[in-house]
């Protein structure tokens, strides 16, 4: 008999979290045999983890709840500044007179908001910040994309209920951050409305470009944002790896 099927319940939920500090993501079936236990097990210590804020249920498994997730905007304003002008004030190079785009609700993209150009643009945002900011410039047509409103986060995401398709509006350049940037599996979020609405956004967009500090790369949250070959630029902070530096080379995704 092995050591795992000797294991008491709170033994249990030790050994997963402390696969969750390596891996950031468990399975419940790798972990039901792996303690020799049924999977029905699994998603029990699972949903009282979750309930401990221990971390974040999935379907079929959980991923590690990173220190970012969760916090208030003005508390993630503070956060990588340096990266976030960095990154803000390339990204404003790439704008030219009469573009249509798109901004979403991020730190990053709030950055950039108060670095664009001084010239008629239409801006589509799903952020309250973002249009107290540009409303105060007469050169922009300012457009928000409706949808529930988060009061934590002072956002709109996505409801099928009362929002439109942004086809219409001939999106130009769609900037957008994310909570994850995992190598092979591409950019993920914490919301599932934010991230339809980023989807949405997205489809609608000639080109998509990604401004996102080197904190988000390597890790996974509960909602698929896209995949890497639907990015066409990544604003680089400074710091990006070698690795994803490779990967973009590889997919055609032009560093900035």
């Amino acid at each position: 008999m092995s050591d795992t099927e000797n294991l008491s319940r709170k033994e249990r939920f030790l050994k997963i979290l402390e696969l969750l500090k390596t891996k950031n993501e468990v399975l419940v079936d790798e972990l039901a045999q792996k303690f020799s236990c049924s999977q029905e097990t699994i998603r029990r210590d699972l949903r009282y983890l979750e309930a401990q804020g221990k971390l974040v249920r999935t379907w079929g498994g959980a991923f590690t709840i990173f220190d970012d997730i969760g916090k208030a905007f003005e508390e993630r304003k503070k956060e990588h500044v340096i990266a976030k002008q960095v990154m803000a004030a390339k990204a404003a190079r790439m704008i030219a007179p009469e573009l249509t785009i798109a901004l979403d609700s991020s730190t990053s993209c709030f950055f950039l908001a108060q670095n664009l150009p001084d010239v008629s643009l239409r801006i589509i945002t799903n952020s309250l910040r973002n249009i107290d900011l540009l409303k105060l410039n007469h050169k922009y047509e300012v457009i928000g994309t409706g949808g529930q409103f988060d009061a934590k986060h002072g956002d709109f995401i996505f409801n099928k209920q009362n929002i439109v398709s942004f086809s219409s509006l001939k999106i130009d350049l769609c900037f957008l951050s994310c909570v994850g940037a995992d190598l092979y599996t591409g950019l993920w979020d914490m919301n599932e409305g934010v991230a339809e609405l980023k989807d949405e956004l997205i489809k609608s967009s000639v080109h998509t470009v990604l401004l996102a500090d080197s904190s988000k790369f390597g890790k996974k949250t509960p909602f698929k944002l896209c995949n890497w070959n639907e990015i066409d630029f990544v604003i680089d902070d400074g710091s990006i790896a070698p690795t994803y530096s490779q990967k973009f080379h590889e997919l055609d995704i032009n560093i900035i």
